[in-house]
């Protein structure tokens, strides 16, 4: 599917999902994460928090590909600095990402 074969609705809301994520990496960083420690991208949060943990299910079984005004609406809250709890931002554990940090030192050294 190309984005020209959508709706002119559903191709402004790729657009702006698109360059939201930008913005949002821009700002905050590519990686965000859940309380489980689970890593997300902001696209991929913004499904988690539309469709729930099991988002890929979800949007597979409802045949959802694109992104609607529920999901813009909600990713212009996020930007305005509302963020739901579940997501941690790195900065926001600093104790947090130095275990990471030593984790994947570990996991490096193991591979050289």
């Amino acid at each position: 599917m190309q984005l020209s074969d959508l709706s002119q609705e559903k191709q402004n809301n790729v657009r702006f999902i698109m360059e939201w994520v930008n913005r949002m990496t821009k700002q905050h960083g590519v990686a965000l994460y859940d309380e489980e420690g689970t890593e997300y991208n902001w696209g991929t949060a913004l499904c988690r928090e539309l469709y729930g943990k099991d988002w890929q299910d979800y949007m597979y079984k409802n045949d959802i590909t694109c992104p609607d005004a529920d999901a813009v609406s909600k990713a212009e809250i996020w930007e305005n600095g509302d963020l739901p709890d579940w997501i941690h931002l790195p900065n926001d554990d600093v104790e947090k990402n130095k275990s990471l940090l030593v984790a994947l030192e570990s996991d490096l050294g193991k591979k050289m």
